[in-house]
């Protein structure tokens, strides 16, 4: 089965992936990519130091 053979929404979806793992247009979508993953690793580490600075009080 080639690319062709697809339906629209079998080519809208192998787009996606595509665009997903970086193979669509380059190294920018890559760039692009890789400053959302970083964002999410920042966003993750700042929800921790929250809570910590935040957490409850000890009761005892």
């Amino acid at each position: 089965m080639s690319y062709a053979d697809y339906g629209p929404l079998g080519r809208w979806l192998e787009f996606g992936i595509n665009v997903h793992l970086g193979q669509e247009f380059g190294l920018t979508n890559q760039l692009f990519l890789l400053a959302v993953c970083i964002a999410i690793i920042v966003m993750c580490v700042a929800a921790g130091v929250m809570w910590w600075k935040r957490r409850p009080a000890r009761q005892g």
